[in-house]
């Protein structure tokens, strides 16, 4: 089956929109008094993915009583675990359609699939799911899914769809808060883009006026500072870039901003 198709099964379209069995279709037996419909509970689903029948796990999302947050878990860590990333943006799209409840739990489900433990899903397969989300399900992203997915996007060096979502979050005027901006300024050194990664953390020391949120930006701009100054290969360029942002951030907070580690790694660099 194309991916399409798989999805539509899975959310049952070719039955009924709820993504449960058509009326008047069953599942289970019948008894002399007619049809008896076969339900599923979201434990039977939990203890398909436990015990690692994560088929049976897609197989039932269609026959549950009750659709939940667990549930759409579950049927996308199967999608993942199956290596069936290219499918979890139809199928969350599909499922918010049919079960518009389930849109507030986005942002849990975006953090969920981010998580994903290497063990059992390849990082290739994670980052293919957030490209695939982003490219799915970006418009009914919330204002809080949407920070997830972009600091998410960051930590897998998604950096295309990166700038999509922090021109999407400025459009939305969501505020990202100083841990997001110090995950994505973290994201995008790891990813070795050193401009972009400090264009962030300008960005976010202008945006963020509270100690508290600073304060989440000083491991980020100890980072910065340590890429700038590899040893004794010390890149004087990159040096001077975090020192200027570390001055205008100081020149507008004072005497209470102290980000201590950058400072010391700047001051070690050999001339």
């Amino acid at each position: 089956l194309g991916s399409a198709s798989f999805v539509d099964c899975l959310c049952g379209s070719s039955g009924s929109k709820s993504g449960l069995p058509a009326k008047g279709a069953y599942l289970g037996k019948t008894t002399s008094s007619g049809p008896v419909v076969s339900w599923t509970t979201v434990e039977t689903l939990r203890s398909h993915f436990c015990a690692g029948r994560y088929d049976e796990v897609l197989s039932a999302w269609s026959q549950l009583e009750t659709h939940t947050k667990e549930a759409m878990m579950l049927v996308a860590n199967s999608l993942l675990v199956l290596g069936r990333p290219e499918d979890i943006g139809l199928f969350i799209s599909k499922s918010v359609a049919h079960f518009p409840h389930l849109k507030p739990y986005l942002a849990d489900l975006v953090m969920d699939i981010s998580c994903a433990p290497r063990a059992r899903v390849a990082r290739n397969d994670v980052a293919a799911a957030l490209r695939d989300v982003f490219d799915s399900v970006r418009d009914m992203l919330d204002g809080r899914a949407l920070e997830v997915l972009t600091v998410a996007l960051a930590k897998f060096h998604e950096e295309d769809r990166l700038n999509k979502c922090l021109e999407l979050l400025r459009e939305k005027t969501v505020h990202l808060s100083g841990k997001s901006y110090a995950a994505i300024v973290q994201g995008l050194l790891g990813a070795r883009n050193f401009d972009f990664a400090m264009a962030n953390l300008e960005q976010a020391f202008a945006s963020l006026r509270t100690a508290p949120e600073q304060t989440a930006l000083y491991e980020a701009a100890a980072e910065a500072a340590a890429a700038a100054c590899p040893g004794p290969a010390a890149d004087s360029a990159r040096a001077w870039r975090v020192l200027t942002v570390l001055e205008v951030a100081y020149a507008n907070q004072g005497p209470g901003f102290a980000p201590t580690a950058a400072l010391v790694a700047l001051l070690e660099i050999t001339p």
